[in-house]
């Protein structure tokens, strides 16, 4: 029916965080090449657990999801923006962009909750090499899927007839939320693409197991029913394996390792843009 992966933690420099994606065997599953689940901190004022300085990326689409706090976004092709709870920054990394990312400085004045997702997510060949984009998407912007009885947002994709605010030309489904307690949510789905479900918190069941987040639950069957057994934040996600090599080093995700050297030789030289620190 599903296979559970663990959410194990990992540091990331001073920064410790949940990585399900990738770990042991599981390099990938589908499209989704890496999942970072940061948080939840707790933020007293004045102090900033997460300043994420200036990096660049290539050949795949990063997006951070924000479930709790807000993130101030900059980058080299000159975008600035916040993103607030419920929010999504979608970017298309395709030739190169630099970004840098980290809580706003209100939150970072006031203190309070930070809690966030980046994925990854690959790009075929056709676009690795594409004009680079930003499209940051308020929660206020998304389709709710299930009439407010679940708090469900449809980010990208379709959902039954429903299109979210990021359409991406692979059509990977993104939805993010909050299960209430003692609700139940169907997903029935014949594509044969990858199915993800990432509990942040919280429990559900399955059939007769419960299942207590953090954990990332890969779908393996076309029909579920869950019920949330007390109120649980989650990420669900489905698409399609790209059906080529994958070579990766760091920032970059392309085919080959020739063309991972022509990344990291055009960042060196600013082909991908400047982002002062």
């Amino acid at each position: 029916m599903f296979q559970k992966v663990k959410s194990p933690m990992v540091n990331m420099g001073d920064v410790q965080l949940r990585q399900p994606i990738p770990q042991g065997t599981i390099q990938q599953i589908g499209p989704f090449l890496l999942l970072h689940h940061a948080g939840p901190f707790e933020v007293e004022p004045g102090q900033n657990p997460m300043d994420i300085g200036p990096h660049p990326h290539r050949g795949f689409d990063p997006v951070t999801f924000v479930f709790q706090g807000s993130v101030f976004h900059r980058d080299s092709l000159g975008n600035e923006q916040t993103v607030s709870a419920g929010g999504v920054q979608w970017m298309q990394a395709g030739t190169g962009i630099i970004h840098a990312e980290g809580p706003d400085k209100k939150f970072i004045q006031e203190g309070g909750t930070l809690e966030i997702i980046q994925l990854w997510i690959n790009a075929p060949a056709s676009r690795k090499l594409s004009a680079a984009a930003y499209m940051p998407v308020a929660a206020i912007d998304m389709p709710e899927i299930t009439n407010g009885i679940h708090n469900l947002n449809l980010v990208s994709g379709n959902w039954q007839n429903v299109k979210g605010p990021i359409q991406n030309p692979e059509n990977v489904l993104a939805i993010m939320g909050t299960f209430n307690a003692n609700q139940e949510w169907k997903w029935e789905s014949t594509s044969g693409r990858e199915r993800l479900i990432y509990l942040l918190d919280g429990e559900i069941s399955i059939g007769e197991e419960l299942v207590s987040g953090p954990i990332l639950l890969h779908i393996k069957q076309s029909k579920i029913q869950l019920k949330a057994t007390k109120k649980t934040k989650a990420l669900i996600l489905e698409g399609a394996t790209i059906q080529e090599p994958v070579a990766s080093y760091g920032p970059f995700v392309m085919n080959k390792q020739s063309e991972l050297m022509d990344a990291i030789k055009d960042y060196q030289e600013g082909k991908m843009g400047v982002l002062e620190p």
